[in-house]
């Protein structure tokens, strides 16, 4: 694999969001725990189907780009679900 010098990171640099704010602070404990059960079993089954590939069957987008994919949507899930419980 060799590098493309494609810009992979969005934004202006001045540290303000490359998009719209999708934090939501109203989610219920029980929201907040089924969505932390959904997330799990997604990435439970990218990492079976990645740990299931041939080693001569290993691309960037089936490998590399499923890993990255899940680990932004699991980080961006569990910072949301940090500050979102209702009391």
């Amino acid at each position: 694999m060799t590098p493309t010098r494609k810009l992979l990171v969005s934004g202006s640099g001045t540290g303000e969001p490359a998009g719209p704010n999708r934090l939501r602070w109203n989610l219920s404990k029980q929201q907040i725990e089924e969505e932390a059960q959904a997330i799990m079993c997604r990435t439970k089954q990218v990492y079976d189907r990645v740990g299931s590939l041939d080693l001569a069957e290993v691309t960037y987008e089936n490998m590399l780009k499923e890993l990255a994919d899940i680990e932004v949507e699991y980080t961006v899930t569990s910072l949301q679900s940090k500050h979102q419980q209702v009391p």
